[in-house]
């Protein structure tokens, strides 16, 4: 999609993110393929999505990772779209995002290096001018935020179930064993529990990835994590 008058950029990508989505790749305004030369592109498994989201870095993949945990967001597109900037300049977005309340949200990913040149800060604040005045944020995103260890591999790693389905009195039922408040229960013992109750144990994960069960994000996750509740299924 290349949207020529930026005036109607609003219009133009309102329903872009509320169209059902297809199995497969989700290609966006540009085709990416892997074995693009200097390019290392990453198809993202995205679970809002049904599909594969094609990602031009390693770092844009980790973007998708972030906008599949935070609960706000809804839907998402990588390269959705190329706008017009003047008669010889052009901006494609890294992804567009909705959240639940139907907040459009454009997000650029850069390694911090990059937003050294003051020649890109100056394009990256042009560009922001327009989507705030069609009424969309928009937000630049580094490795400082995207990156961040030990939270990145416990993301990784529970990312992996997230493909997993389970019935809602499944996920209740095992969702009681959980103390209200971090005490001596660990992720370990939460498995072992779901296991004698003849349940795969990473519904145990499940929990943690949909943030139902809750544990201290800024360590490395392991069977001996202390594991709580966050709330019931609804």
């Amino acid at each position: 999609m290349l949207i020529e008058n930026t005036n109607s950029i609003y219009q133009n990508i309102v329903g872009l993110l509320k169209k059902e989505s297809l199995k497969g790749v989700m290609h966006g305004n540009r085709k990416l393929w892997k074995g693009i030369t200097g390019k290392r592109i990453v198809f993202f498994p995205s679970i809002k999505n049904k599909g594969q989201m094609p990602c031009e870095s390693r770092l844009e993949a980790d973007n998708c990772l972030d906008l599949e945990f935070n609960n706000e967001i809804k839907s998402y597109r990588t390269q959705p779209f190329t706008i017009k900037l003047n008669s010889k300049d052009t901006y494609t977005p890294d992804t567009l995002h909705i959240d639940k309340f139907g907040s459009l949200t454009v997000r650029e990913v850069k390694f911090s290096g990059a937003l050294e040149c003051n020649k890109l800060r100056i394009r990256l604040t042009q560009i922001r001018s327009v989507f705030l005045k069609q009424g969309i944020s928009f937000e630049v995103l580094t490795e400082k935020h995207l990156q961040i260890y030990p939270q990145i591999e416990n993301r990784k790693y529970l990312y992996r179930c997230s493909h997993l389905h389970f019935h809602d009195f499944q996920l209740n039922h095992v969702c009681n064993l959980l103390p209200d408040f971090p005490d001596t229960y660990t992720l370990g013992m939460f498995r072992n529990d779901c296991q004698k109750r003849g349940l795969e144990p990473l519904i145990a994960d499940k929990l943690l990835f949909t943030g139902i069960a809750l544990y201290k994000q800024e360590t490395s996750l392991k069977s001996d994590s202390l594991v709580w509740r966050s709330g019931e299924i609804k």
